[in-house]
């Protein structure tokens, strides 16, 4: 039951209900130690054509893959969260605040698995916003959510412009 609670059931990381739980515990220990945070914002690119194109099931098969790609690129210790629809959430827990390494990987990822094998002629792609939390600052983490959310909104429409 308590797994059953706190992730998603169609992609097995955790959800928005278990994400406030983690972030209050993460942020204490942040602040004791003093290691930032890294947040990624990832969206998934023409999700909505993908539903439309190849329907439901395959809009879920996508986000399943996703997510395992996503749990593939990051650390043990860092948090995936299926955030809503086909947005995820990552917590980069005690690191130097760098994402960009772990933004290439991802993308790395997702081109090495290339089109996926029920959409052929469909690149799956992503749009990832990053932001780092100072346990040094007065900054919350919501405003730097917010910040991640908008960096992710910028690429995406780079991305479709």
């Amino acid at each position: 039951l308590n797994y059953m609670a706190r992730h998603d059931p169609l992609t097995g990381v955790f959800n928005r209900h278990a994400l406030n739980e983690i972030l209050e515990r993460e942020i204490r220990r942040a602040r004791r130690y003093e290691h930032p945070i890294g947040v990624m914002m990832v969206d998934v690119n023409r999700f909505k054509e993908v539903n439309d194109r190849y329907g439901h099931d395959t809009g879920d098969e996508v986000l399943r893959r996703v997510a395992q790609a996503l749990c593939r690129s990051v650390r043990e210790s860092d948090v995936v969260v299926r955030y809503g629809g086909d947005e995820f959430l990552i917590l980069l827990i005690e690191t130097d605040g760098e994402t960009d390494v772990v933004k290439e990987r991802i993308q790395t990822e997702m081109s090495q698995r290339g089109q996926m094998s029920s959409l052929a002629d469909f690149p799956v792609t992503l749009s990832i916003g990053t932001a780092h939390w100072d346990p040094g600052t007065e900054e919350s983490i919501e405003r730097v959510l917010n910040r991640a959310d908008r960096a992710m909104y910028e690429e995406k429409q780079r991305a479709s412009g």
